[in-house]
């Protein structure tokens, strides 16, 4: 049977990344550091799947838990290889991404280096529109639409962020007194 894990560390000295293995769990933590911010990377290999996750260096104070949750349904739906979470009773956010394996051929560098690669620049995407919520105070609406970057206007007015499923339900007008108080 082929080392997956073995091909893991392998695949982080080739890359000369710092990381620290628990060889018992099957799993590699790493510090991940791009022009924005310092990740905690975990990359966990179990049977048939490799599982990697990736953690933003900031937690979101209770304040601001909901307006958080909000930015990640509207900029979430945009992303299918890596999912955008968030603890709400922690105040974290993460990237999930997994990729399935015949445990029996292994892994090629170029499949262990693929999701590890989806979750890096899926966070560093995501992370502008996070400070924006955490310190500058704007709408998740409004930070979400920064994330798009088209310069086509009928590409921003169609863009992932406004017309996600999710997004407009945060839109919806309040109930007035009488049917709120029944």
């Amino acid at each position: 049977m082929y080392d997956t894990f073995e091909s893991v560390i392998k695949h982080f000295d080739e890359a000369e990344l710092a990381y620290t293995a628990y060889p018992d769990d099957k799993v590699v933590w790493s510090v991940i550091a791009t022009e924005n911010a310092a990740f905690n990377l975990h990359v966990k290999v179990e049977e048939e799947t490799l599982w990697v996750v990736l953690h933003h260096p900031l937690r979101v104070p209770e304040v601001l838990r909901r307006t958080m949750a909000e930015l990640v349904v509207r900029i979430a739906p945009g992303n299918n290889l890596a999912r955008l979470e968030m603890d709400y009773d922690e105040g974290s956010l993460r990237i999930r991404c997994r990729l399935m394996f015949d445990e029996s051929i292994g892994l090629e560098p170029e499949e262990i280096q693929g999701p590890i690669f989806t979750s890096v620049i899926s966070m560093d995407w995501y992370h502008p529109a996070i400070v924006a919520v955490l310190h500058q105070g704007k709408s998740p609406m409004d930070a979400a639409k920064q994330l798009d970057t088209e310069d086509d206007d009928e590409a921003k007015d169609n863009s992932a962020t406004d017309s996600s499923p999710h997004a407009k339900r945060f839109e919806l007008p309040l109930p007035d007194d009488e049917a709120r108080n029944n």
